[in-house]
């Protein structure tokens, strides 16, 4: 059966920007021959990296920030993680003391639209951010392979599939949070541990997933999602490599490919019956690839083996019936990690990258011809599998691999032409490690793509600019519509250009799609873009004010105040700067203490702006008080009178302007006043006298008596005396 919908929430993290190659004719063993153009004679290096120490597992590759070229995230012995650039240069370390085993995943796990990195190290988990920083860790025992991330209910919460290092744990599966779901224990003997990483499909096209794995105890194991098994095969030796899985036969059914100790590759149906063997007396160490090797429209199978220390051969296998069509001797040394396969030099035709025991990386040709491949010795043996991939979008396939002294290596073949997509290019064949191949390279294997309705030879099926895979697994787009939310901006413009959210038309919420804003310059992830308290929403759809300016008017008060009862106590147009048109602007008429409402705050028959200003009347007077002079006449019957509101005696006659025009006189002219009325004359009365009168008369007649009393009786005593001289 075909793969259920579920395995697109898969993520099996090994790499992701990882374009793929071409293909090839036979369906026999090939004769050793020439073919197409002259090839490649050599690799060179176009950058390296030296680590502290071994580096412990295959590259994960992937865009880490999202700027279009890719990240290498690897694993050393003792130093942590490193994140190296596209050129090779370092980005961030995320320093640790123990192992990182095998390759670290690359997956969205908190559902923020960003990459986090799981990496196994030493007994745990740790999830790091996309910049290095420590985000948490989980306690789950040592592995022996990279996490198979998967999400069994489509729910957006992630699974973690982990093969355990010890024989009576078998195959644990983790919640994202680091607690254990279930673990299934192998019942067949003591030493029946599993070396490599499980892959996933639904078989039986029930919507539940299978998960299939090898053991040391030579069985082929089928448990469905929840632990259950399904079933087993026996391969007569032990199994260390990952399967592989394809509908080999054509039959509209999925098979499992795998190699085992006992020196033959094996072929089982979907419910674990033999298909074919191959025998090659050989043990079978490193995992199988498949490809249309030979273009002849039918997949093949390639494996590498091991004879003795120094000898081993890489196999090409008929995939539908299991007869060999090629194979090339391994000399030095042996085959023991995973190949790659992908058009290397960019002539069409596929190649097979290889690692030996021996420090050796070899690329061969897809005839097997020994004049057709080339090499590079590395300074130490090599500690990871290669992985090939565009990683600096110059069109050029790299392959990265790394060695025992810590050096991680960028090498390209001498004078490479661009080429195009098909291939196994990783541990895995694609992102999702399912065992499928992505020939299109967009991190979809084939049998998703045609679960999704993609296509599997082109890698942007809606042409949004974002590869497939990257709308499954990281934004969680539609990858065959070009705009998921339908707001007019394509997917790919909304992620790589406007940094607005693809899923929803409208990014920040505020009533406005984000189309409008990119048109209209407002912010998409801000609601209230000129920051004046309205949403962006509001002002463009309810108030009609300008959501770049928190005023629009320029009348000085800010949209939000004018149509809420603020500071000013009233409500005012956004966009008319003198909302009662009276000639002061509504910021200003606070200030005066006039209403930015009403034309005459005073009622005295003058706009309040004339008041201000000397306009018609020539004088400035108070729009509050609507006598300003306090004349009696209303200073807009001041203006009607020709008088002065200021003054409240124009003409200075001594009457006031009010008491004219009251009485009908000219308030202008002082020889026009109103006419006196002359009062009578009222008698002045004749006053009576008082007993306190007569009191005090007398009392100055006695004084005035008895004053001329003493003086005469002195001069006549100064007379008796004189005379008596």
């Amino acid at each position: 059966m075909k793969l259920n919908k579920k395995i697109i929430a898969l993520i099996f993290v090994a790499s992701f920007l990882l374009p793929f190659i071409g293909t090839n004719d036979s369906n026999t063993i090939m004769n050793i021959q020439t073919v197409n153009a002259a090839p490649t004679d050599a690799l060179v290096q176009k950058w390296n990296y030296t680590a502290p120490s071994l580096i412990s597992g295959t590259a994960t590759l992937f865009d880490m920030d999202d700027n279009g070229l890719t990240e290498i995230i690897i694993g050393t012995g003792n130093n942590g993680v490193f994140c190296l650039n596209s050129d090779g240069t370092l980005n961030w370390t995320y320093a640790h003391t123990h192992t990182v085993a095998h390759s670290p995943a690359v997956v969205d796990i908190d559902n923020d639209n960003k990459p986090e990195v799981m990496a196994a190290i030493g007994s745990g988990f740790h999830y790091i951010d996309d910049d290095g920083t420590y985000l948490d860790s989980a306690s789950m025992g040592y592995t022996n392979g990279a996490p198979t991330v998967v999400d069994f209910e489509d729910d957006g919460i992630w699974e973690f599939l982990v093969p355990a290092t010890t024989s009576t744990e078998g195959i644990y599966c983790f919640n994202s949070d680091g607690s254990k779901r279930w673990n299934y224990v192998i019942p067949d003997g003591s030493f029946s541990k599993v070396m490599s990483s499980p892959v996933v499909a639904d078989f039986d096209d029930d919507g539940v997933m299978e998960i299939i794995f090898g053991s040391f105890s030579g069985y082929l194991y089928c448990i469905n999602e929840t632990g259950d098994f399904q079933w087993k095969y026996n391969t007569g030796g032990q199994i260390w490599g990952s399967p592989a899985i394809a509908d080999l036969d054509e039959n509209g059914e999925l098979d499992v490919v795998v190699g085992s100790l006992s020196g033959s590759v094996y072929c089982v149906d979907e419910n674990g019956t033999l298909n074919w063997s191959f025998s090659a007396g050989e043990a079978f160490y490193s995992s199988p690839t498949i490809a249309d090797i030979d273009h002849d429209d039918n997949l093949d199978i390639v494996i590498g083996s091991k004879i003795d220390a120094t000898s081993g051969t890489l196999y090409c296998i008929e995939g539908l019936g299991g007869t060999e069509l090629w194979s090339h001797p391994i000399t030095g040394g042996y085959i023991f990690k995973d190949n790659a396969i992908a058009d290397i030099d960019n002539d069409g035709d596929l190649e097979i990258v290889v690692v030996t025991t021996n420090n050796i990386i070899r690329v061969i040709s897809y005839t097997g011809d020994p004049d057709r491949s080339y090499t590079y010795t590395l300074s130490d043996y090599a500690t990871t599998a290669p992985v090939v991939a565009d990683i600096d979008q110059d069109g050029i396939q790299e392959i990265i691999v790394g060695d025992g002294s810590g050096v991680i290596y960028c090498l390209v073949p001498e004078n490479p032409t661009l080429g195009t997509n098909d291939g196994w290019h990783t541990q895995g064949g694609s992102m999702f490690r399912t065992g499928n191949r992505d020939r299109d390279g967009d991190h979809l294997d084939d049998f998703t793509e045609g679960i999704l309705g993609t296509t599997n030879t082109n890698n942007d099926t809606d042409i949004d600019s974002l590869l497939d895979g990257q709308e499954v697994f990281l934004y969680g787009t539609n990858p065959i519509n070009d705009d998921t939310d339908a707001d007019l901006i394509t997917d790919g413009d909304e992620i790589l250009w406007f940094f607005t959210n693809p899923l929803e038309s409208d990014s920040d919420f505020d009533g406005v799609d984000d189309r409008w804003e990119i048109d209209h310059g407002t912010d998409p992830w801000d609601t209230d873009t000129d920051d004046d308290l309205l949403t962006d929403g509001d002002e463009a759809n309810t108030y009609g004010s300008n959501p770049l300016l928190n005023d629009t008017d320029s009348d000085g008060l800010d949209d939000w105040e004018e149509v809420n009862l603020g500071v000013d106590g009233y409500y005012t147009s956004v966009d008319n700067d003198d909302s009662d048109n009276d000639g002061i602007l509504d910021g200003n008429e606070s200030s005066y203490g006039t209403s930015p409402i009403d034309a005459d705050s005073d009622d005295d028959g003058l706009l309040d702006g004339e008041e201000i200003i000397l306009g018609l009347d020539g004088y400035t007077t108070s729009p509050t008080d609507p006598d300003s002079d306090d004349d009696g006449l209303d200073d807009g019957d001041e203006y009607s009178e020709g008088t002065d509101p200021n003054d409240s005696d124009t003409d200075d006659d001594g009457y006031s302007d009010g008491d004219e025009v009251a009485a009908g006189t000219d308030p202008l002219n002082p020889d026009s006043y109103p006419v006196a009325t002359t009062p009578t004359p009222t008698p002045t009365p004749t006053p009576t006298p008082t007993n306190e009168g007569a009191l005090i008369g007398g009392l100055v007649s006695f004084v005035l008596v008895a004053l001329m009393a003493s003086t005469m009786i002195y001069f006549s005593e100064r007379r008796k005396k004189y005379l008596k001289l």
